[in-house]
């Protein structure tokens, strides 16, 4: 689903060589919610079901659905429609992302992480499509400390949403988990984890900040550049223990 083949010359050392290489597929598919185009966006073809779920609740357009089909890179979610859905912008990476304001999870205090937890979460993130391409992104969704979900995409984005989506259809409950990804954290990325209501993000990259804004206002812990044995805490470190 991820790797197609290229073919390259690759330079090393003075030595040319003609190389067939693992490219990363970019495709596009169209997610429509109660019969109305939402978004088209470049998308890893897997997990479409749970992008298209994700990607509604994510971005605050209805905090539940009833159904969702896909016919080939046409993704059909139903269920209820919020009053307003805001205005929509668009990332620095391509994403979509609604103005409507997030959740506020200042309540969650029960989701912890420490020094282990996190370089659980940062070893899991890493996929073999990553390692032959270093062109997709990857999200991992934990809870007490357990590894419940990857997924990889072209897009950062893309994968909260599928991480996010497969939770809900399949009945978990993302107020008890903690989110890791390889993408950046800009107040976009961190208004969906909010809205889906995911205490504690835990990134590879860097934030922003208004990334760091929105986690401490949403009461979001925020952590980036996270490697083995270090990272950064930008927003509600208590949920960090030692």
């Amino acid at each position: 689903m991820y790797l197609g083949h290229a073919k390259a010359i690759q330079y090393k050392d003075g030595v040319t060589t003609e190389i067939k290489e693992n490219v990363v597929l970019e495709e596009t598919v169209a997610i429509y919610y109660n019969g109305e185009l939402i978004t088209e966006q470049i998308a890893s073809h897997d997990f479409l079901a749970e992008l298209g779920v994700g990607f509604v609740v994510n971005e605050g357009i209805s905090a539940t659905v009833d159904e969702v089909d896909v016919e080939g890179d046409q993704i059909y979610v139903t269920g209820p429609k919020r009053k307003d859905t805001g205005t929509w912008v668009t990332g620095s990476s391509g994403g979509a992302s609604s103005s409507m304001t997030p959740h506020v999870l200042h309540d969650i205090k029960n989701v912890t992480v420490s020094p282990a937890s996190v370089e659980a979460i940062i070893a899991a993130i890493q996929s073999d499509e990553w390692l032959q391409t270093g062109g997709l992104h990857s999200s991992v969704l934990f809870r007490d400390d357990k590894l419940l979900i990857r997924c990889a995409d072209v897009g950062r984005h893309n994968t909260v949403d599928k991480v996010v989506g497969w939770a809900l259809l399949n009945n978990v409950d993302l107020r008890e988990c903690v989110l890791g990804c390889t993408g950046r954290q800009p107040t976009g990325m961190v208004s969906k984890v909010a809205n889906a209501q995911i205490p504690v993000i835990v990134s590879r990259a860097a934030t922003s900040s208004r990334g760091i804004e929105t986690a401490i206002e949403t009461g979001i812990t925020l952590i980036g550049f996270a490697r083995p044995g270090r990272f950064t805490i930008y927003a509600h470190p208590e949920r960090v223990i030692y």
